[in-house]
């Protein structure tokens, strides 16, 4: 957008947010989806338009020891927003599902199972009064292939090309067979 356009979006966002407080309105915000596909570029313009005191972002990377400890989602729900607050996720329950799958036939078999949970949380959420906004970033094998090359290039950005994205690029078809039935599966 050009700079003027993207002030105006900037001062609406900013008008919505003071709205969702004054209501006491909680927003999960989900940036999911493949590796290198734009998250954290889509957070960065989204903050742009926000309080800071309003909001909290969540990068779910895999869980750690203590939280396995715990039930698969719990590590989720206690990142849950407060009435008028944003919960901003990069990464969520979606990937760590999709992750566990990989390469574990225990945990295929369990998908049903997980997909039930997830619905069930999000309905929990949604019943509550909270607005859910889920956003899957999708690219294609190559064009993710092409932008983690990009990241690699760089020394700045050469942290974000991954052994766990360029293993998602390699295993790209057997990510997209997971992925794309658990978003028609967990779709309120």
């Amino acid at each position: 957008p050009e700079p003027v356009e993207f002030d105006r979006l900037s001062q609406r966002m900013m008008a919505l947010q003071q709205g969702l407080r004054t209501l006491g309105i909680p927003v999960v915000i989900l940036l999911e989806g493949w590796d290198a596909a734009g998250k954290g570029t889509m957070l960065g313009e989204l903050l742009e338009g926000l309080d800071a005191r309003g909001y909290k972002v969540h990068v779910m990377d895999r869980p750690s020891q203590e939280e396995r400890c715990y039930p698969p989602l719990r590590r989720h729900w206690v990142a849950m927003p407060a009435k008028g607050s944003i919960s901003l996720f990069v990464g969520s329950w979606y990937r760590e599902v999709s992750n566990n799958c990989l390469g574990s036939k225990a945990a295929r078999k369990e998908l049903p199972l997980r997909y039930a949970q997830i619905v069930q949380m999000e309905s929990q959420l949604v019943c509550d009064g909270t607005l859910l906004l889920k956003f899957l970033l999708n690219v294609s094998k190559k064009e993710q292939k092409s932008r983690l090359k990009e990241l690699e290039s760089k020394k700045s950005t050469r942290w974000r090309a991954t052994r766990e994205a360029w293993e998602q690029n390699e295993r790209y078809e057997e990510m997209a067979r997971l992925y794309y039935p658990m978003m028609t599966h967990t779709n309120l």
